[in-house]
């Protein structure tokens, strides 16, 4: 985070130079190909089929001007945009876990604290029945202490009375009868009396013992809540250990994997600082050269401009010439066909082609650098005209006047043609003019 941090306050200018720099070079690829798409349609609509075919060879260069124009207008961000969506993942996946973790902890503290609180309140009972067998069993013990205090006070009266006895009948001379009879109510209540006290303490005793069952039998049931309490508290200190050990494993799993993308990301920036800086680079050669190619290319559409203003021009004049030679021969055509219409007129008509031909034949020998010789002059002028042209002799008038509009534009002295050889090629194309003319091919 800290690499991306400080490398973040150059991209945004970096990209806006890019933008610019891809910006100029598609402006530039596209106005490049434009132009030399139109010079190959020119080239194709004059006949040039060679420049018409090296065109499409040179429209590579505006495609790769357009190319890298694309490639800097793309975002650089784009290349760890994946890595930067992992990272928030791995956080987000962490985060998750931490806070499945404070929830696991929280309910693990309550289900502790509820559990505590259950087995208090069990050792609470535990020991208030304990101290209620305690009391009931002191006061068992007190009331049997008492019944056998009664008990043994009764014991000793009787021993007294029995005492008592021997010495009246030792020492008295009263009736015995009478002392016989109170003797023996005497047994008799002695009798009842420790009959009852036995009933009422084996009563007591059974009592005692009932309860102590009781309490013993409540006793174990506790004991037995709280073992079973103290099981589950066990268990379940055992699940939230087990918990707490899984939930720690995976956060720890995810700060790992948070770390380790930290780092794939810090080292991503890192990479992309080095490529931004020598993308700088790149970028102030290429506006080095876009500056050099734009002088050129300013040049070169000056020159171009200039050269295609001086071949419209010579286009213009040519074309202009051949409107007026055309209608110049549409009036002598006109002319030779009135002529031709009365037989008077026919011998001038001859005469005058004759004169014409005799006049083009002169300039043409004139003009070749070796005149010709024979007896057929006309004949001979007429082959080398043709042998000027490019044609061959005998063809029709239409292959002469195509050829001739074809390559006039490459034989003029404007485009960079031989003036020379210029006048040789017009006094040729006069002459095969005249002499089709002539032949009434025209």
């Amino acid at each position: 985070m800290k690499a991306m941090a400080s490398s973040g306050g150059k991209p945004r200018s970096s990209l806006s130079e890019r933008q610019m720099v891809g910006l100029f070079s598609l402006g530039l690829g596209v106005v490049l190909f434009l132009l030399i798409l139109m010079r190959g349609q020119q080239a194709a609509r004059e006949g040039n089929q060679e420049i018409s075919n090296d065109t499409y060879w040179v429209l590579v260069s505006p495609l790769v001007f357009s190319a890298f124009g694309v490639v800097l207008l793309r975002s650089p961000k784009a290349r760890v945009g994946a890595r930067g969506r992992a990272l928030e993942q791995s956080q987000r996946t962490t985060q998750s876990a931490q806070a499945a973790l404070a929830r696991v902890d929280d309910g693990a503290t309550q289900q502790l604290a509820q559990a505590r609180a259950e087995a208090a309140a069990a050792l609470a009972a535990l020991e208030s029945l304990q101290g209620e067998q305690d009391r009931t069993a002191a006061q068992a013990g007190a009331k049997i202490r008492a019944l056998q205090a009664e008990l043994s006070a009764a014991q000793q009266a009787r021993v007294q009375l029995e005492a008592n006895l021997r010495r009246d009948l030792v020492t008295q001379t009263a009736d015995t009868s009478g002392a016989l009879a109170a003797v023996q109510l005497v047994e008799g209540q002695l009798d009842a009396f420790a009959g009852g006290f036995n009933d009422q303490l084996a009563a007591a005793r059974r009592q005692l013992d009932g309860l102590i069952a009781s309490q013993e039998q409540q006793l174990a049931g506790l004991r037995s809540e709280a073992s079973q309490a103290q099981a589950a508290l066990d268990r379940l200190r055992g699940d939230q250990e087990a918990q707490l050990a899984r939930l720690r494993s995976e956060a720890s799993r995810a700060i790992s994997s948070a770390q380790a993308a930290q780092a794939d990301t810090q080292a991503v920036a890192a990479d992309v600082s080095a490529q931004m800086a020598t993308m700088d680079q790149q970028i102030q050669q290429a506006q080095q050269s876009c500056s050099r190619a734009t002088a050129s290319l300013d040049a070169a559409v000056v020159s171009t401009g200039q050269g295609q203003a001086e071949a419209l021009a010579t286009a213009q004049q040519a074309q202009r010439q051949v409107e007026k030679l055309a209608s110049t021969l549409a009036a002598q055509m006109d002319t030779a066909r009135q002529q031709l219409a009365a037989a008077v007129q026919a011998s001038k008509q001859a005469q005058e082609v004759v004169d014409r031909l005799e006049q083009g034949a002169p300039a043409f020998v004139a003009a070749a650098p070796t005149a010709a010789t024979g007896s057929d002059a006309f004949l001979s002028c007429y082959r080398e005209a043709c042998e000027e042209l490019g044609v061959l002799p005998g063809s029709g008038w239409q292959e002469v006047r195509a050829t001739w509009r074809r390559k006039v534009m490459d034989w003029h002295p404007d485009q960079g043609g031989d003036s020379r050889l210029w006048v040789r090629r017009n006094a040729a194309y006069q002459l095969l003019v005249a002499w089709y003319e002539f032949n009434g091919a025209s």
